[in-house]
């Protein structure tokens, strides 16, 4: 164990230290001079230093370079590719038939993929690579390193696939490597060495029990199969697991071609001499289209003669995901893969974009054969814009209420809804519209009455659509507890020319995701009241069309997104926010809006002057017991969980008690009671033996003291007091 930690140290001291410990010139694989496919290694201009020697540091290691092609026989000093770079490159490096590259780099080491990006060594049949020390390959992460050897190398070092990056090395049919020796992973990083054909690696000394680990760990591979490796050992050294020129190949055996595509299989299966049979199609979930799932004969199997075929399974095509795509998008899609548009059923589902694929059959990801049909159930188009106005006052789905005839519902309608003066809509129902403009044509107001259950949605599909209350004539709009109105685009009040927008937020909802406006000066006005709960929630106002008030008494107004608080204070300041007399308010962030919440007299008013959100009447915000309710009833403080409530027991002059409690001069909402009993554990709670003083100890605050005045004939007696909001 000791023995291998100092050789793992060993190794990593060696890759960290050896670049920076090379005394000679570096030349750089120069971008500059770099066309943009392929360059020759012996062109200078390819060089930030001219052509490596055998004392020079070559560095490979630049963005977007191009390969760097061998073509005659070249030395060089340490070859490091992939170092100190970004990540995202991929470097090249190719020994081509008759090429030669000798790498002197004695007393360090070469690097393919040293410690960034993708690096790629590749030698050709024909091709020769030498060095005369270790080669690392996916050195250190996150470095990743390919060697793909056809021709013939030499390496006087070891190989090591891998120290802390990642490392793969393929030796193809006819390509060989001799190495020194062979370490895969030995900082953890990923390693693999796949044999294939009658490739072969030789390894000049290597322990047993280390290169059979390496195949039993699936780091070898033969013919991209595990455990279908061959080793003949060499000559063992006495005393020893270690044996030297151990040679690895790939056992005689049907190579495996599976999660390759058709092309790669066939060029694969030519290297070994087969040829492809049969294709057949079937499915499995998460495999590409078209690459091999099966094969007769199986991997593995025991070798064929030249030329036998093996027949392969692919994967079937696989219907892509429609679902969103306009039927256009979708269609297009389909042809490009083979299939054919079958059935179209159009529908209406709120709030889906038209003409968009809602459904498919068969469903995405199953498999189908090219001209297959596939069915889509697809959202109604938007019709063209048209205008529709009111004849009458009465219910919105009443149809006779409409000059057309037609109740509108569906934003797909394109309907651009007009209320004219003089006529009242009542709503309770979910409608969607282009448009919603409340005033038009005539004289008195237009007014739209948005009742429990009913909810208006407008410009939903476009930018340039709106929602106005009081458009050329004036409007009302009256929303109450359980309706809503909601604008996808800006609301206009007090749009027109001497025009009034009147809106009533009467415990309902108004909201929208653009700008307000509230009028003109001298041009329009608008008039917006907000109480029992009521919400007005928007983006923003517009700043040059404020000729107009928002009144809140017990109600919220949202701004949309944290960053409008200031807004909000804007508008108090400038008076287009007014709090109703005897109201008070909270200015702060809330579920990630700028919130606006006004109370009326009683426990709201009491919330709203705490910094904190101490919640609602049954929370216990500072956890000490007492709930927020009872810290109001008796003029505690419910952010301080040892703070006491003003509950007093009093020996009188006459030697009664009396028992004093706090409350709040204002809210008659409260009930309190005063219970006794003549057992704390027993008995039944009464409110009998203590007579209230009326009237006693006035304080002209917030709380009066209510003073209690307690019977003492009974020996013994427990009290208790209940705070109670009907």
């Amino acid at each position: 164990m000791r023995k291998s930690m100092m050789k793992r140290l060993l190794v990593l001291g060696l890759a960290i230290c050896g670049l920076v410990g090379v005394a000679n010139a570096a030349t750089i694989w120069n971008t500059a001079n770099t066309p943009p496919t392929v360059s020759y290694w012996d062109d200078v201009s390819n060089w930030s230093a001219g052509v490596p020697l055998s004392d020079t540091q070559t560095l490979i290691r630049d963005e977007s370079i191009a390969e760097c092609v061998v073509r005659y026989e070249q030395d060089a000093g340490q070859i490091v590719m992939g170092s100190n770079g970004g990540t995202s490159y991929r470097a090249v490096l190719r020994i081509m038939d008759g090429g030669v590259l000798n790498a002197n780099a004695l007393g360090s080491w070469i690097g393919i993929g040293y410690n960034n990006g993708e690096s790629h060594c590749l030698v050709e049949a024909g091709g020769v690579f030498n060095s005369n020390t270790r080669v690392g390959v996916g050195m250190l992460t996150p470095g990743i390193g390919f060697l793909d050897v056809h021709g013939d190398v030499t390496f006087a070092g070891a190989l090591q696939i891998a120290n802390t990056g990642e490392g793969t090395v393929v030796i193809y049919q006819g390509g060989t490597i001799n190495a020194e020796g062979l370490q895969m992973s030995d900082g953890g990083g990923t390693s693999l060495l796949d044999i294939w054909g009658d490739g072969e690696m030789v390894i000049g000394g290597i322990d047993s029990n280390e290169l059979a680990g390496f195949i039993a760990d699936g780091k070898i591979l033969g013919n991209r199969l595990t455990n279908n490796s061959d080793i003949v050992w060499g000559v063992v050294v006495e005393g020893t697991n270690t044996f030297t020129n151990a040679t690895v190949t790939a056992k005689a055996s049907v190579p495996n071609v599976a999660g390759l595509n058709l092309e790669e299989a066939t060029s694969f299966l030519a290297g070994f001499d087969y040829v492809v049979g049969t294709t057949s199609v079937a499915f499995v979930s998460g495999v590409l289209t078209g690459d091999v799932i099966g094969q007769d004969p199986a991997a593995g199997s025991a070798a064929l003669t030249n030329g036998a075929p093996v027949n392969l399974v692919l994967q079937a095509t696989s219907i892509p995901n429609l679902v969103g795509m306009s039927v256009e998008e979708a269609s297009a899609t389909m042809l490009s893969v083979g299939f054919v548009v079958g059935d179209i059923t159009t529908t209406y589902i709120f709030d889906e974009t038209p003409n968009s694929v809602l459904e498919q059959s068969p469903a995405s990801g199953e498999p189908a054969q090219d001209g297959d049909f596939i069915d889509l159930t697809v959202m109604e188009s938007e019709a063209g814009k048209t205008s529709q106005y009111t004849l009458k006052s009465g219910d919105w789905m009443d149809s006779t209420v409409w000059n057309t005839g037609v109740v509108p519902v569906r934003e797909t309608q394109g309907l651009e809804i007009r209320c004219n003066a003089g006529c009242t809509l009542t709503l309770t129902n979910q409608v969607a519209v282009k448009q919603y403009r409340g005033g038009i044509n005539g004289s008195g107001f237009a007014t739209l009455n948005v009742m429990d259950g009913g909810h208006l949605i407008a410009a939903m599909l476009s930018g340039t659509d709106y929602a106005s209350i009081g458009d050329n004539t004036s409007g009302i709009l009256n929303v109450y507890t359980g309706g809503v109105f909601e604008c996808r685009q800006a609301i206009r009040l007090g749009w027109g020319a001497g025009t009034t927008g009147e809106v009533n937020i009467d415990g309902g909802t108004v909201w929208n995701d653009n700008w307000i406006s509230l009028g003109t000066a001298g041009f329009s006005s608008s008039q917006t009241t907000i109480k029992n709960g009521g919400l007005l929630r928007v983006l923003r106002f517009n700043t040059g069309k404020m000729n107009g008030v928002i009144t809140m008494y017990e109600g919220t107004f949202k701004m949309k997104g944290t960053g409008r608080v200031g807004d909000l204070q804007t508008g108090l300041d400038n008076g287009w926010i007014v709090i109703a007399p005897g109201y008070t308010y909270t200015l702060r962030v809330e579920d990630g809006d700028s919130t606006l919440q006004t109370y009326g007299p009683g426990y709201g008013s009491w919330f709203a002057g705490f910094e904190d959100n101490i919640g609602a009447e049954t929370d216990d915000f500072d956890e000490d017991g007492v709930p927020n309710l009872v810290e109001y009833a008796l003029n505690g403080n419910p952010t301080n969980g040892v703070d006491d409530t003003a509950i007093e027991l009093i020996r009188d002059g006459a030697g009664g008690l009396s028992y004093v409690h706090a409350q709040p001069t204002n809210d008659s909402s409260l009930v309190y009671i005063v219970e006794t009993r003549d057992s704390l554990t027993s008995g039944t709670w009464t409110n009998e033996g203590y007579v209230v003083v009326s009237g006693t100890n006035v304080t002209g605050g917030a709380y009066n003291d209510v003073i209690n005045s307690v019977l003492t004939t009974d020996p013994t007696k427990f009290m208790r007091l209940k705070v109670v909001q009907p």
